[in-house]
């Protein structure tokens, strides 16, 4: 039976494989996993509602600046062959030529003749050299290997098969984001699935992923100090900010946003007024922008509060169905200044528009 570098190591010590005979193979070799000392690790499992609420996630670039990814994680690992597979696929060619090792195991690969049969590779812990293949086989079945794949996850104990399902999931760009979701709720018992799972979602998933991910990096950092578990959640939260936040600043999205703002406030410029008005915001010439609009779509301070009032709401991704803001709310987001009774002439005029930075709206 193989044993997994955060099981309880064999020899009997008591502590992790990984931390006791990971360097000794021969001697583990010759040494078989008993039952009971499988269910005795509890230190990386987690128990039913374990995980707690850790408040309103306050994801911002600020806070992920001040909690950086470590260099060399497995989970960084993980999340690199996620995104460049043709690295991956490119660095196995070039090894399967110059080693010998696991053409045995390929050939039962090319050879297995349903879903069971691959699945069950995948629990044998495959040779890195044969991973390529056996994703090929895998999502070649798709559609039923996925439904599988999420269906053995939270009973998972096996790294290996954690790093491989991810990979199948990811590569077959299936919308699972609802089923990787109820698996946090439950939670994973095994830590590093649980893990990975939370670096899956970030990676795919919607603004509805942010406060889970926020509660499981918090309760990894608490519980396991001394482990990177935290970094699965952690790069999930960094590219649903990139994703969801930091892409929203770039041409041409952007533009379309305020595209979309003009048309839900009811003004109507010149073809490249939309264009124009973004590039001037992305420069942080606010108050040019404002009076660009203000010009060529003939509003007046009614109809730029609107604008405001929408590029707001569509600016705010990691609110799911943004509720519409108050009055109140809308004039201490507004682009205008605060009291538009005392100076609505001036601003009709486009003139003391208020200059705010990017990200405060």
């Amino acid at each position: 039976m193989s044993v997994g570098r955060n099981d309880p190591c064999p020899c009997g010590s008591g502590k992790k494989y990984k931390k006791c005979c990971l360097n000794k193979p021969a001697e583990v070799e010759a040494l078989e996993v008993r039952p009971e000392m499988a269910a005795a690790d509890g230190e990386d499992l987690i128990a039913p509602g374990e995980i707690g609420d850790y408040g309103p996630p306050r994801l911002s670039r600020e806070f992920l600046d001040a909690h950086p990814l470590v260099e060399f994680s497995a989970q960084r690992i993980a999340c690199n062959f996620l995104l460049r597979p043709d690295l991956v696929s490119a660095t196995t060619g070039v090894m399967r030529q110059l080693l010998l090792r696991g053409r045995e195991e390929a050939r039962r690969i090319k050879q297995a003749e349903g879903l069971e049969e691959l699945i069950q590779i995948m629990h044998q812990r495959p040779d890195s050299l044969n991973h390529e293949l056996l994703f090929d086989r895998l999502l070649a079945r798709a559609e039923g290997a996925v439904p599988r794949i999420l269906a053995e996850l939270p009973e998972n104990r096996d790294d290996s098969f954690a790093e491989l399902a991810i990979n199948v999931i990811y590569r077959s760009k299936q919308d699972v984001e609802a089923e990787l979701l109820e698996m946090i709720k439950r939670p994973i018992a095994h830590a590093y699935t649980l893990s990975l799972v939370c670096l899956l979602l970030g990676m795919t998933g919607s603004a509805a992923a942010v406060k889970p991910l926020w509660d499981c990096y918090h309760f990894f950092k608490e519980k396991f100090p001394h482990e990177y578990y935290r970094e699965g959640p952690l790069i999930g939260l960094d590219e649903l900010h990139h994703r969801l936040v930091e892409s929203l600043w770039e041409m041409p999205k952007f533009q379309q946003i305020v595209e979309l703002s003009m048309q839900q406030a009811g003004l109507v410029g010149e073809p490249d007024t939309a264009r124009r008005v973004a590039e001037l915001f992305l420069e942080n010439q606010r108050r040019e922008s404002i009076n660009l609009l203000l010009r060529e779509t003939g509003a007046d301070f009614e109809g730029v509060e609107a604008f405001a009032k929408r590029l707001t709401i569509n600016l705010s991704p990691l609110t799911p169905e943004p509720a519409e803001p108050s009055s109140k709310e809308l004039s201490s987001r507004s682009l205008f200044i605060a009291n538009p009774s005392k100076d609505e002439d001036e601003a009709k005029s486009g003139h003391e528009v208020m200059d705010r930075p990017a990200e405060e709206f």
